[in-house]
């Protein structure tokens, strides 16, 4: 995984800011947020976790706030399948494969952090300011600040396709 993530987008749906980050794995999402965020529902599912063939939350240690999820991810390797995970008065964080972040947020706010925490810090408002001017549209940011739009993930995937 990347320090930054390779795509964005930000949306708006049912009263909810969606925010994805591609390349962005389960840890990285989960070290973006602030550590006393009460869990209210966790859902896990490894093929790598102490020799099980299938581990899911019953396996893991009672996770109680996001800090101790966070400290638990970052001193122990575990690829997820699975991880989905509810917050008290917060949102939600479900990864795909532990290899892109998607945010459910209450808050604009909230989202708006979790934007200047994700990015690179010299594009940080330029990137912020794209995703708010384009909702609902993948971004990606060149090692030179330059951004590139696009309309659908099918679109992006082509386009960034090794040849």
């Amino acid at each position: 995984m990347t320090a930054n993530p390779s795509t964005y987008l930000l949306d708006k749906r049912d009263g909810k800011f969606i925010l994805f980050l591609g390349e962005y794995s389960s840890e990285q999402g989960m070290l973006l947020l602030p550590r006393d965020l009460e869990i209210v529902n966790i859902s896990l599912g490894t093929t790598d976790y102490k020799n099980l063939s299938w581990a899911t939350e019953s396996d893991f240690p009672t996770f109680r706030t996001s800090g101790e999820l966070s400290d638990f991810l970052t001193s122990n390797e575990v690829w997820f399948l699975t991880f989905e995970v509810e917050f008290k008065d917060y949102g939600s964080l479900s990864t795909h494969d532990d290899g892109e972040c998607h945010f459910e947020l209450l808050n604009k706010s909230d989202v708006v952090e979790l934007i200047k925490k994700s990015t690179p810090e010299q594009y940080s408002s330029l990137i912020l300011s794209k995703l708010l001017e384009l909702p609902n549209k993948y971004l990606t940011v060149n090692p030179n600040g330059e951004i590139q739009v696009y309309h659908t993930f099918d679109q992006y995937l082509n386009e960034n396709q090794v040849k």
